[in-house]
């Protein structure tokens, strides 16, 4: 997710430390990448002015005052859900998923920043299938543009009727 513009970076850590662990972190967006890979909750980097943070969940909000009413309470359970309402929405104030970029090459993102086309970048761990299957199984769409699969399927294959004979020339 990239932020283009919104608080100050003392009130977007001070919004974060309400729900996260904050820590400057010292090594390369490439190693931080790597941490969250490796990390055994949810955590996610930052990169903005002051440069790169690791941002590890501490406390859930309360389902019933500190998630909001209009978000799917599945989405708790996985990262990208997390990302969208407690970093994106609460602590850059964007609720509008258009005013956002996405990439998923963190290079790309970092550069982003570093050109300034963006002012933050938030670094996310891809969905694990099970977590986009246990959505879809709740009948909970995933947040703005949180998948990536590759290779993505044909759509001829997806649509073609596997019920009838293949002709002979085939």
């Amino acid at each position: 997710r990239l932020i283009p513009d919104g608080p100050g970076p003392d009130e977007v850590l001070r919004r974060l430390r309400v729900y996260f662990e904050v820590r400057p972190f010292g090594g390369t967006a490439r190693e931080l990448g790597a941490e969250l890979e490796a990390a055994d909750r949810p955590a996610f980097g930052l990169y903005g002015p002051g440069g790169l943070y690791l941002v590890a969940l501490r406390r859930l909000p309360d389902p019933g005052s500190g998630w909001p009413e209009d978000r799917p309470e599945a989405w708790r359970q996985v990262d990208v859900g997390l990302a969208q309402v407690l970093i994106v929405e609460r602590a850059f104030g964007v609720d509008d998923p258009g005013r956002l970029g996405y990439t998923r090459d963190l290079a790309e993102a970092v550069g982003q920043v570093d050109a300034g086309r963006y002012r933050w970048a938030v670094i996310l761990r891809p969905p694990r299938v099970e977590e986009v299957v246990a959505l879809a199984r709740a009948g909970v769409e995933m947040p703005p543009k949180s998948t990536y699969f590759y290779p993505k399927p044909l759509s001829g294959l997806v649509l073609a009727p596997l019920d009838q004979e293949l002709p002979e020339a085939l």
